[in-house]
């Protein structure tokens, strides 16, 4: 497993849902990918490049699943 993954997500997620959202945001591989997936036409709400860092479990995975 890397520590480090570059990632895409939708601006307006990036701005408005990450801190505050239950549901979660989904983040991309490349742009391509959130280009695909995406509903709407990013132009107004951008994409952003993020970066998603491992820290630690915070509970850990079964065994056969790691």
């Amino acid at each position: 497993m890397q520590e480090k993954y570059k990632a895409f997500i939708d601006g307006t997620d990036l701005q408005h849902h990450v801190e505050s959202d239950g549901f979660g945001v989904v983040v991309y591989p490349s742009v391509d990918a959130l280009a695909e997936h995406i509903a709407h036409d990013t132009a107004g709400c951008g994409i952003a490049e993020i970066e998603i860092r491992f820290v630690r479990w915070a509970r850990e995975p079964i065994a056969k699943y790691k």
